[in-house]
């Protein structure tokens, strides 16, 4: 086998999909975190799990903040800040945890993405 030459190499693109969301006026872009934002986003969610053992629903602080970063407009520029993403769901749970659900799985930090993996 053969090295690769830098130069024709393709550039990595982020996976992403378009989702339908009818109370922000159109479709959003939900595209899969980074590399160091998924892995600061896995760390803060073992950190829950070891300050709170006995409330597993306190992983669910980490929705809004996952909403804030991986669901963006057609520019690739995010919707809302972590807040407007709390308010959100309060009043759209059902979309915010698709939207969250589509970001996880994106990324690969969902249990089927990693049986793959």
């Amino acid at each position: 086998m053969e090295f690769v030459s830098a130069a024709s190499v393709p550039a990595p693109v982020l996976p992403f999909e378009e989702i339908d969301c009818p109370p922000l006026g159109g479709k959003v872009k939900v595209r899969a975190l980074l590399l160091t934002q998924r892995m600061g986003i896995a760390q803060r969610t073992a950190n829950l799990k070891v300050k709170r053992p006995d409330e597993p629903e306190a992983t669910n602080a980490i929705i809004p903040e996952v909403l804030a970063i991986c669901v963006c407009d057609g520019k690739d520029q995010p919707v809302y800040s972590r807040t407007r993403w709390d308010t959100f769901g309060a009043q759209h749970p059902a979309l915010a945890l698709e939207l969250f659900n589509a970001a996880w799985r994106l990324s690969g930090m969902s249990g089927e993405a990693s049986k793959k993996n």
